[in-house]
């Protein structure tokens, strides 16, 4: 998920289920998707070779949906720093909850 600040709104991305494989970049195995292009092709369209001169985050992409508005009981929580903006303490330690939806 992702938020979009000045609306305390969030986006999630979709994807289709992928296999991962094993690689090696710069001497470091890590792992990517099997098929490459289907997962491009999921956060770019089809066209994704053709330069997109004008590229929004939370709408060009086909991939993305709308996910609701965070409860403002939780802004604290999850609005701790927008480009850091805002200060961040780390003497307050937070509780996470895991979210499943």
């Amino acid at each position: 998920n992702s938020r979009i600040a000045s609306l305390n709104t969030t986006c999630r991305y979709k994807f289709p289920l992928f296999a991962l494989c094993w690689t090696s970049l710069n001497g470091l195995k890590v792992r990517v998707p099997c098929n490459a292009e289907d997962f491009v092709v999921a956060n770019y369209g089809h066209n994704w070779n053709t330069p997109v001169l004008s590229w929004d985050w939370k709408a060009s992409p086909p991939n993305v949906k709308p996910n609701g508005k965070w409860p403002e009981d939780m802004w604290p929580l999850v609005i701790q720093c927008d480009v850091c903006r805002t200060k961040v303490s780390l003497e307050t330690p937070l509780e996470l909850e895991t979210f499943n939806n």
